[in-house]
């Protein structure tokens, strides 16, 4: 899958093409690539010595991943109201990458903005996940209608110790009635841990055919 986009860095706003190959993303500034699972993580792909300049900077550390810039793409997503037909909509992406502290050693602070149009409205949700920005999108849907992808799916769902900003949603699709039966944190740590093998990592914004919407169904998320 190839999103469309705009790369900003400073003074420069910059057309992209994203490809996602459903684990990581591939990404081309000017004459450099980078690649990575998440948008923090996308690391120069090259062998020379690359530094800052004009069109990217990149963090200090031997990653070289892109830093102190937006991304911004536009992503085929589906709702769907009661079980209907889906509705296609362009679910607007903005990521945002803040500066490398030396101090830290890290990218100083990471926020994803997501939002689409509905109708006459604009629907849009922020923050430092893609999780919460869908969240809130959730909030101010009209009733009835769910996301139909893997952020909205019954067997998606988190580590309890935490996850990154996007890309990192565990799939329980291979252990349904295990997963159904959770009722609480430890039940669901133990099923982490000796299933393991049969949990996929996936990107809240894939879709599959084992989909079933997550309602107020869900396990433990």
């Amino acid at each position: 899958m190839i999103y469309k986009g705009r790369y900003k860095h400073k003074d420069y706003d910059l057309p992209i093409d994203v490809l996602n190959d459903g684990r990581y993303l591939t990404v081309s500034i000017g004459d450099a690539t980078f690649k990575g699972s998440e948008f923090t993580d996308l690391c120069y792909q090259g062998n020379e010595v690359i530094s800052n300049n004009e069109f990217y900077s990149v963090t200090k550390d031997q990653r070289r991943s892109l830093c102190n810039c937006t991304l911004e793409l536009d992503i085929l997503q589906f709702l769907c109201f009661s079980g209907q037909t889906e509705q296609p909509i362009q679910l607007r992406l903005a990521a945002e990458i803040g500066n490398y502290t030396l101090e830290k050693q890290s990218i100083a602070h990471e926020g994803i903005c997501l939002s689409f149009d509905l109708g006459k409205s604009t629907l849009c949700g922020k923050g430092d996940t893609i999780e919460t920005a869908f969240d809130q999108l959730v909030k101010q849907l009209p009733q009835g209608y769910y996301f139909k992808n893997c952020y909205g799916c019954l067997y998606g769902d988190y580590s309890i110790y935490g996850n990154s900003a996007f890309g990192t949603m565990m799939c329980f699709s291979q252990l349904k009635e295990h997963y159904k039966n959770v009722t609480n944190k430890i039940e669901y740590e133990i099923l982490c841990q000796e299933e393991k093998d049969k949990i996929a990592i996936v990107q809240e914004i894939e879709l599959c055919e084992k989909f079933e919407v997550r309602g107020v169904k869900g396990a433990f998320r």
